[in-house]
């Protein structure tokens, strides 16, 4: 019983997690008509899987056995952490709010510590300052780069449009998308895999092999949106500034993922293009911004309700 309600758990999870990071890695391509959104699927699917064969089993490691111990779980435990997860990623949606399936990953593994009373605060002395660190380091990352390359970056707006017909600039977003399609498959597919290799259900390699494939599936089946939206939000910004966003967010993934710490896609490129936006518009303009401030709520308060939810979810059950 417990199998039939943690494998769409698994698949619906694993499919947002695709769709919420199609849209910024395949934005710049798509949005500058380099491909289409079948091939961009495609190539955003390959890169996943190459990320996460390559450089996440690290992630998978610190999520399956290092924040709480691997006895703890098993199969009912792994359903409430999946259920925890997937719901409050559901509410972050409705306030429409981007939220990291890896902090709310991690919030429903710490109720489940904090349930059981075993929970292990090693990897958070890394961890915690991370999530508030590259971010950070994208926005200051980015934002050198507009100030030392780009002076004002409206003014390239239009000379960016024109280089787009050149081979090499083509060449350059298609690659820099790639990368970002790696970096999020060197970290998020862990999201998905590393509780289930702590119930002993799979081996590392064989669950990212199974789950790596379904990024690509919700890229298809869900992203159809947030690519268009992401395309028309990100593009007019330049294909170049585009691109140095992919890049620089990308290192930053991959360097949590080298350091074997879960962390969030999500707000470190959107950090990177916060980072835009001053360049182009100001401090001001940016933090006056409601949405911003929304964002920044959400994501503080959304790592602690999924922990609430969580031990609440296990103190019902009576597991």
């Amino acid at each position: 019983m417990g199998y039939v309600i943690l494998v769409p758990l698994i698949i619906f999870f694993a499919m947002n997690m695709g769709a919420s990071g199609f849209a910024p890695a395949m934005a710049a391509p798509y949005g500058a008509g380099f491909l289409t959104r079948r091939n961009a699927s495609i190539v955003f699917t390959v890169f996943v899987f190459i990320g996460a064969m390559t450089t996440g089993s690290r992630v998978g490691k610190t999520l399956s056995s290092e924040i709480i111990p691997g006895h703890l779980v098993d199969i009912k435990v792994l359903v409430i952490i999946m259920a925890t997860a997937t719901v409050t990623l559901f509410l972050a949606n409705i306030l429409k709010v981007p939220q990291s399936t890896s902090q709310v990953t991690v919030g429903a593994l710490v109720g489940a510590g904090l349930y059981f009373g075993e929970i292990n605060a090693g990897p958070f002395a890394l961890m915690l300052p991370l999530w508030v660190a590259l971010p950070v380091a994208a926005y200051l990352l980015v934002l050198l780069a507009g100030k030392v390359l780009f002076p004002r970056l409206r003014k390239y707006v239009l000379a960016q449009r024109l280089m787009k017909r050149y081979r090499l600039l083509q060449v350059l977003i298609i690659a820099s998308s790639c990368y970002a399609a790696f970096a999020i498959g060197s970290n998020n597919v862990a999201n998905a895999v590393g509780p289930m290799v702590g119930a002993g259900i799979v081996g590392y390699y064989a669950g990212a092999a199974l789950v790596s494939p379904l990024f690509g599936v919700g890229s298809v089946v869900l992203g159809k949106g947030p690519l268009q939206t992401a395309g028309k939000e990100i593009i007019p910004l330049g294909v170049l500034s585009a691109t140095l966003v992919s890049v620089v967010a990308g290192s930053l993934l991959v360097l949590a993922s080298l350091l074997g710490m879960p962390a969030s896609e999500v707000q470190i490129m959107l950090g990177a293009i916060f980072g835009v936006g001053v360049v182009q518009k100001g401090h001001r303009h940016m933090l006056g911004k409601s949405e911003v401030r929304k964002a920044a709520l959400v994501w503080v308060i959304a790592p602690v309700l999924s922990v609430g939810i969580s031990y609440v979810l296990f103190a019902i059950t009576g597991l």
